[in-house]
């Protein structure tokens, strides 16, 4: 207002801002001062004719309105240039030329029209500072005027951001839509989107220039408003065009967040990059053990070969073995598949054809291979073949190491270490490494390998501890497998430390989650342990009759042992 009222005869302030940043409200109010015209349009010279309002001969020409408007008193203010007729603007850019006239103000949403000359002045309007409003009206409001009023009468803001963004031109609109969606995942890179939009650098300037003075960017980002966003959720058609021309140009695991919404508004799970990002996203979902998250994902996304070789590994990791089978009996035959495929015939008991697959895999990557050996080691060490086994396991290490997997390797190393505590060697450098890493670890079958070699050392207190938060871990992430195992061996020490109804318990609770896996390997085992608890012959029969069905020779000798030795202790032989 000092800046309007102080201006002197000849000179011209042009006001410029964005739509609803209070130019007409400022004018409005300085307007008492001086003659106000409202830009109009539709014959010539209609802005002006507000000057000579109900005078009966008016100026015909460009040079006699010129004439009137500088013998003018005081202050002449115009609102809105964009909506003022050509002839009236005409008129009032030769006045602000000529130095000669009274102080004149002009509002716009565009930048001055007057050039550099001399004398000429722009003020540009911008929202207001969070230095000024404070910090959580700031943040309800980003400064904008239309939005302070509508929460100062606890209005909701859906419809004054809507008005604001209105005048917007298509392009700057898409531009904020792209810059929104974009710093959902990440600091907005304008190279990206200028990319995506397909926009020349001057178009990007220019577009970037006009979001920023309409208040709508901080330092290139789009501003924190909450009503914002709300906003853009009414746009399902421009944000499914955007995100469209937008995800394929993000690096795949940073985009998954916006392939999702794009299949939300578009029903497609084959837009450009979406399986690549899906499949980089599911790798880090299962990389931390949360394979139910990755399960939902792939089962309705996966398209080709590779995303569903993830969904089986997804299946496989949940104890879902039968549906995991199911998947990778559909896809072509390749080491990684055998490799994941022999992993799930060894859990569902088929050790013949485990161990075939197990050795096509060797013909693969590093990677495949690690997991080969890491396989031939447990069915090894099933069948108590422990040479063997510490053979295959520490191939499995070495791999595992030059592949960087520090969680497979761990794993791996653990069974080596089972395997050499079997053949009586000494384990203190291998218990060394695994103690380095596993700190602060939380992946539940590596503590529940972990656990077995400490119960094999004889420190069942710690063996114990280790099961039970593999136990209650792996049910929070849905590993059903992982959580039969852990319980069974909770179920274990408890039996041996002879404390009979938590190990019943224990036992219970496994058979509970076995079930849910059709794995007859843990199941026959945890049946036979309650049996030993229970001493009860029957169901010693029933556990070797499933482990004898299921080829799971090395348990069934165990338990035709038990079988055994409970006749004799009853006189039955």
């Amino acid at each position: 207002m000092a800046r309007l009222t102080g201006l002197k005869a000849g000179e011209t302030l042009w006001v410029s801002g964005a739509a609803k940043l209070g130019k007409s409200a400022l004018l409005r109010v300085v307007a008492q001062q001086g003659t106000l015209l409202p830009g109009r349009s539709g014959r010539p010279f209609q802005t002006l004719a507000a000057l000579v309002e109900g005078a009966r001969f008016l100026p015909a020409s460009s040079e006699g309105w010129l004439g009137l408007l500088r013998d003018h008193s005081g202050l002449l203010l115009l609102d809105d240039w964009e909506l003022a007729d050509p002839e009236s603007r005409r008129v009032l850019l030769a006045l602000a030329h000529s130095h000669a006239g009274p102080p004149l103000v002009i509002s716009s949403r565009a930048r001055s029209a007057l050039g550099s000359h001399s004398g000429f002045h722009e003020l540009s309007l911008r929202p207001l500072p969070q230095e000024v409003l404070g910090d959580a009206l700031y943040a309800q409001t980003a400064g904008h005027p239309a939005l302070l009023a509508a929460v100062q009468r606890s209005e909701s803001l859906s419809e004054p951001v809507a008005a604001l963004l209105s005048p917007l031109s298509p392009r700057a609109r898409q531009l904020l839509i792209c810059l929104c969606l974009h710093a959902e995942v990440g600091a907005a890179d304008r190279q990206v989107v200028s990319a995506a939009l397909q926009l020349s650098a001057d178009d990007m300037t220019e577009t970037l220039e006009t979001l920023s003075r309409a208040g709508w960017l901080q330092e290139g980002q789009p501003v924190p408003l909450a009503a914002l966003r709300s906003w853009l959720a009414t746009q399902p058609v421009q944000e499914a065009e955007v995100l469209t021309l937008l995800v394929p140009h993000l690096k795949s695991e940073r985009a998954f967040p916006l392939y999702l919404r794009a299949h939300d508004l578009s029903g497609s799970s084959d837009l450009p990059g979406f399986q690549e990002a899906l499949q980089a996203h599911s790798r880090r979902l299962l990389d931390r053990g949360q394979d139910h998250r990755a399960e939902e994902l792939l089962a309705r996304h996966a398209r080709g070969p590779a995303a569903q070789l993830l969904h089986a590994r997804s299946l496989d990791g949940l104890g879902r073995y039968p549906d995991a089978l199911k998947v990778l009996d559909a896809l072509p035959s390749t080491p990684p598949l055998q490799a994941l495929r022999g992993r799930v015939l060894f859990r569902l008991g088929e050790i013949a054809a485990a161990r075939i697959a197990a050795q096509q895999a060797l013909s693969g990557d590093l990677e495949t291979r690690a997991q080969a050996y890491n396989l031939l080691g447990a069915l090894a060490l099933a069948a108590r073949e422990y040479t063997q086994a510490r053979s295959a396991f520490e191939r499995a290490v070495g791999l595992f190491l030059l592949q960087g997997d520090e969680l497979a390797r761990l794993n791996a190393l653990c069974s080596q270490a089972v395997a050499m505590t079997e053949l009586g060697q000494d384990i203190s450098a291998a218990l060394h490494d695994i103690s380095r890493l596993s700190e602060r670890l939380e992946h539940p079958p590596t503590l529940l390998n972990i656990g077995w070699l400490l119960e094999r050392q004889g420190d069942l207190p710690a063996a114990l501890t280790l099961y039970g938060r593999a136990a209650t871990l792996a049910e929070a992430l849905r590993q059903s497998a992982t959580a039969a195992s852990a319980w069974n061996n909770v179920g274990v020490i408890h039996q041996k430390e002879g404390r009979s109804e938590a190990a019943a318990q224990a036992y219970q609770t496994a058979i509970g989650h076995a079930q849910q896996t059709g794995e007859i390997r843990t199941l026959a085992m945890v049946l036979g342990n309650l049996a030993e608890l229970q001493d009860s012959l029957p169901l010693i029969e029933e556990a070797l009759s499933l482990l004898q069905n299921a080829g799971q020779d090395d348990l069934a000798a165990y338990f035709e042992e038990q079988r055994q030795a409970f006749m004799a202790r009853s006189g039955a032989l």
